[in-house]
């Protein structure tokens, strides 16, 4: 490789400085026929993609070669193997063009679209200086990607398209972390009122088990706060999930005392829980989790359904249910703090 480049430089300083020899002249030749190979070569299959880009660049490939001619007749070799060299570039740059597959080219433009729609309000929200950099770059770059597809010119289309999704996702992560904290101090708060709506009928009622139960789920709940003071947000989730598992338990320990109005406020609970994270669990890549959320909102159905017809036990155990399954994909979905910006 390297001493064909050397071969090259040398052959074009010949040129460049009136050295050339006959066999100089044929090797200019031999470049000019290659090129013209080329070029017919290219142009069935670009003529036949319709590819705007292609076509243009094809175009130009002629218009350099046809130069390139007679930049040779006239026997300027420098200037002639320059012009059937860029004709040559950008024939080959039309055939990549041309094999462009344009559906996939609109299903990219579509799925960064989605992927902007998603991540916007919550970007928005943050109101974070280098989030909204990206995010604007990102705006403007999947515009160019919209007015390219829509005057047929698929690479450049594809490539703004591809840059617009990064930058989207880079936006997003810039304020995911800061966002994060919210959603899980809302959880956390939820949880607290919960303990607190529990305590008064496990300790009228006195259960032993029950009080077992709800003191472990104050003693979670107090540790979960901490971890959420110190930004150590995955754990702070699963603190507080297990004291809200504890405190309902404790709740149904005693369900002698637990009449429609407090099972429907476990229920609603539940649903509070699959609202608030529904977003962030949809989000794309979250497969695994999509699949525990999915199952958790048929169980969380047969609650609502059980409660209307008066089977209180059947409603509290399957809006449990849901709300276990809805708990691991929060897990799988939460941010682990070890990797947090600034933390090693």
């Amino acid at each position: 490789m390297y001493r064909c480049d050397m071969k090259r430089l040398l052959f074009l300083a010949l040129l460049a400085f009136g050295w050339a020899s006959a066999q100089d002249a044929e090797a200019v030749l031999d470049e000019l026929r290659k090129t013209d190979r080329i070029i017919e070569e290219v142009r069935p299959a670009v003529n036949r993609s319709g590819v705007a880009e292609a076509v243009k660049l094809l175009a130009a490939a002629d218009n350099a070669q046809q130069n390139g001619w007679a930049a040779y007749n006239a026997r300027r070799l420098r200037g002639a193997y320059d012009l059937t060299m860029r004709a040559r570039n950008w024939a080959q740059q039309a055939r990549r063009l041309a094999s462009v597959d344009v559906e996939r080219v609109r299903e990219e433009v579509r799925r960064t679209a989605e992927a902007i729609a998603e991540y916007g309000p919550l970007v928005t929200r943050a109101n974070d200086q280098r989030a909204n950099e990206l995010w604007k770059m990102a705006q403007a770059e999947q515009d160019a990607a919209r007015d390219y597809l829509g005057r047929s010119r698929y690479g450049l289309a594809l490539k703004f398209t591809l840059a617009a999704r990064e930058h989207g996702r880079a936006a997003f992560a810039a304020v995911r972390r800061s966002a994060d904290p919210e959603r899980v101090q809302r959880m956390v708060a939820k949880t607290g009122e919960l303990v607190e709506r529990a305590t008064g009928p496990v300790k009228a009622d006195g259960d032993e088990r029950a009080m077992t139960l709800l003191t472990k789920a104050v003693d979670l709940q107090s540790q979960a706060k901490s971890e959420l003071a110190s930004r150590r947000l995955l754990r702070a989730v699963k603190l507080t999930l297990a004291a809200r598992d504890l405190a309902l338990r404790a709740w149904e320990q005693v369900r002698g005392r637990l009449g429609p109005e407090q099972v429907e406020r476990i229920i609603a609970g539940t649903d509070e829980l699959v609202d608030e994270w529904a977003g962030v669990i949809r989000r794309p890549g979250n497969d695994a989790a999509q699949q525990l959320f999915d199952q958790a909102l048929p169980r969380q159905a047969a609650a609502r359904e059980h409660l209307k017809q008066g089977r209180l036990k059947a409603a509290l155990v399957e809006t449990a249910a849901a709300r276990n399954l809805v708990r691991r994909a929060i897990e799988l979905v939460q941010p682990d703090e070890e990797s947090s910006p600034g933390q090693k």
